[in-house]
Order: C-alpha cells, then sequence, then structure tokens
C-alpha cells in the first residue's frame, strides 16, 4: 500500500475487507498512516455489521450495499417502506464512519438495466445525492450506460465496457432529477460546525434548499408511479430527513 500512495494514489479500496479479520486493518493501516496520515481507506462490505467493523478494523468508509439494493428495489416494487428502513439503519451509521453510496459499481448490474421502468433514473440518483455518506458515480452511469451482470466467465463484461474513441459517441442521457443534481456533491452535515458567520449561514440555507429541492423531485416529478397508496407516506418520511437543519 505504501508503495503505491508513495507515487501518487490518494488512498485504497479494500476489496473483500469483510473477509479478513478487523484486526488485521487495526495493525496494518495505522502502520501505513504513519507515513501517509491522509490516505483514504475504504473496505468493501457486504453484509454484517458495517459500522462495528469498520470501527475495529479502522476504517475511513466502508461500502453501503444495504442502501444501494434498497435504492433500485423500491422503484422497481414501489414498496418505499425498504428504502425508509434502509435509510434509518445507514443514518445511524454515519455516527460513526462514512459510508460510501453508489447505485453502481463495476461488480453489480448497471442502474439503467437493473430499473424497470427508465423513468426511474433521476429518482435514484437523487436519493444517492440526497443521502448522507460519500456519493460515488462509477463511469458510465453519468451516460445511461446499460450492462448485465452474469455469474460466469466473462460474466463482468457488459458492466466493464471501454469507453468509445471519442465522447462524441457516447449516447448521453440526461438525468430526469434536473440540473440541481449536478450542483451538488454532499459528503455528511455531520461534520466540525463552522462559526455561524454571514457566509457560513449563506452556505447551510443554500445547501438545505438544494436538498430539498432534489427532495421534492421524488414526489412532485411527473412520475405517477410514485404516487401509490401507502408509498407516499414512506417516501414523505424520508423527505422529511432531508429536511432536517443543516448544522
Amino acid at each position: 500500500m505504501s508503495h503505491w500512495l508513495g507515487r501518487g494514489a490518494g488512498g485504497w479500496r479494500l476489496d473483500a475487507a469483510y473477509a479478513v479479520p478487523p484486526a488485521f486493518w487495526a495493525k496494518t493501516i495505522p502502520a501505513v498512516r504513519e507515513s501517509f496520515p491522509d490516505a483514504w481507506f475504504l473496505g468493501e462490505m457486504i453484509h454484517g455489521d458495517y459500522a462495528a467493523y469498520a470501527n475495529e478494523a479502522g476504517l475511513d468508509s466502508i461500502t453501503q450495499y444495504e442502501v444501494w439494493k434498497a435504492i433500485w428495489s423500491s422503484l422497481n416494487d414501489r414498496n418505499f417502506f425498504e428504502l425508509d428502513h434502509a435509510l434509518g439503519r445507514h443514518n445511524s451509521f454515519l455516527d460513526g464512519e462514512l459510508a460510501q453510496t453508489f447505485v453502481g459499481n463495476h461488480d453489480v448490474t448497471r442502474l439503467a438495466t437493473q430499473l424497470t421502468d427508465d423513468r426511474h433514473f433521476g429518482h435514484a440518483v437523487a436519493v444517492l445525492m440526497c443521502i448522507g455518506g460519500v456519493p460515488s458515480v462509477y463511469y458510465g452511469d453519468e451516460q445511461g450506460f446499460r450492462g448485465l451482470k452474469e455469474h460466469r466467465a466473462g460474466g463482468d463484461d457488459e458492466i466493464r465496457p471501454a469507453f468509445p474513441s471519442s465522447p462524441a459517441e457516447l449516447a448521453r442521457r440526461l438525468s430526469a432529477a434536473g440540473p440541481a443534481v449536478r450542483r451538488i456533491w454532499l459528503v455528511r452535515w455531520q461534520l466540525p460546525v463552522p462559526p455561524p458567520t454571514p457566509l457560513v449561514l449563506e452556505q447551510r440555507a443554500l445547501l438545505r434548499g438544494l436538498r430539498l429541492e432534489l427532495a421534492d423531485a421524488l414526489l412532485e416529478l411527473e412520475q405517477p408511479l410514485l404516487a401509490f397508496d401507502d408509498d407516499v407516506h414512506a417516501l414523505a418520511s424520508v423527505r422529511a430527513s432531508f429536511a432536517a437543519p443543516v448544522p
């Protein structure tokens, strides 16, 4: 790890970190930090007690697969209680290590393929950019790339394509959530609170407004499939969490 950090890498994604006892990372990472105190360590976690593992291992972040699944699954099934439950657990994790949030990565079916209704692509991105954590965008998802993950030799080929030879060959696809999605990059508002200077107060108001703007996109876009029975109640509770005061 020190070799590549010394050559300019900013951190490490620890593949299948969950398969290694956390005590190993707890000894290894501090040794690396002696020379690279600003290095970022992201551990891949698929199941288990994310927060406890990350805390014991000394990781900066973990992959949030539970939220990844809840985002596309709740949109496909119109079951926003699943999303509400996942975000409740997710918010409790944010009191400790920051979770890496995503709607796609190199190991899963592309979002544009996973969703059964293309109109929900923008909704998924809006959720990703509204919730706490460290949001990441897998290359090509910003273009609406499609690809099915298959469990066979070569089964990752569709989800890991090469870029075309020129940008002109990209089939651009704009998010239904609109320009606001592309204007912000939220980490977590539970960070050290700066003094309440006029500039800070102005920025807080702007951030809160952007969060509400994106949250409203989930409820107010012309997507009738979002307005089924009790689903709106669960989705509204998610919106309420977005509307919480910004520290």
